[in-house]
Order: C-alpha cells, then structure tokens, then sequence
C-alpha cells in the first residue's frame, strides 16, 4: 500500500488482492494419490484513501491425481477448470473460461531395459495480446493504457 506525500490517499498504484483456497487430498503415505482443490482470487484497486469494490475476480477448480499402483506403471494427471471476470475492463466485461488438461504415463519393461513416457496436454482460452502504451501526463506520472491485439491463427 502506497500513500501519497502530503495526503491521505493512496496512490494509483497500490492495490489489494485475495486469494481464497479449500482442498481435499490423500495421504502423502497412500499408494494411489488423489486431490481437489477450489480457489478464489480478487483484486482490488485504489479508490482515494480505501480500495474500492473487487475489479478483477477468478474461481478455479483443479482436480489431479497419480495411480502408482500397477507393476512398472504410472499414471499422472491434472485437469482445471478457471472461470475470470475483469469487471472493471474497459474492453469486455465477458467473462473468460479456461480448461487446462494434462496426463502423463510412463512405463518400464524388461527392468528398465525398454522405457516410455507419454504425455498429452490440452488447454482452451487464448489471452489476447497486449500492447502496454504509456501517455505522459501534466505531472509526468504517465497513464498506463493497456490496447489489446487480436491473435490471428492459421488453422491447419
């Protein structure tokens, strides 16, 4: 937190964020691991010498796991779900949906002679470019502008 010289304000720069976490999980000792977890995140900007309501707002759900419990195999995985909503954009309000995936199997044969490992993610939810623009201002603290780029892909 920030305050300005001379008043009581804070600055355009401080800020407040909340992070907010709840998970199950097995054992450290359990051969078959497994877990979910549920966070919360909020920030918070300036608004003169308190911080105004949440602008920026994100859940997530996040399942993993590893099964260890066949001869020379293992299995690894993580699958997430993130659900965030910058309130307080000038370009969208629309909320942005993220799904993460990842599984990773390996195996071993004729004691180690023969290895293979395979992995296979996924993940949905591009973040658009941003270009950062800073505009100098009568006091040279300078505005931040932040213009966004649409990402064009080929598909093929």
């Amino acid at each position: 937190m920030l305050k300005n010289r001379g008043a009581d304000t804070l600055t355009n720069t401080s800020y407040l964020w909340q992070n907010y976490k709840v998970y199950a999980t097995t054992a450290d000792s359990a051969e078959n691991k497994f877990g979910i977890e549920f966070a919360m995140r909020y920030e918070h900007r300036a608004t003169g010498n308190t911080f105004g309501p949440a602008a920026y707002s994100a859940q997530s759900v996040n399942f993993n796991g590893q099964v260890n419990s066949i001869k020379n195999q293992t299995l690894n995985y993580s699958l997430t779900y993130r659900h965030a909503k910058n309130i307080d954009s000038a370009n969208t309000s629309q909320p942005e949906h993220f799904y993460l995936g990842r599984v990773d199997y390996n195996f071993t044969v004729l004691k180690g002679v023969f290895r293979s490992t395979t992995l296979y993610e996924i993940g949905t939810g591009r973040q658009q470019k941003q270009q950062i623009v800073y505009i100098a201002s009568p006091t040279n603290q300078g505005d931040l502008f932040i213009l966004p780029m649409v990402i064009k892909m080929a598909m093929g």
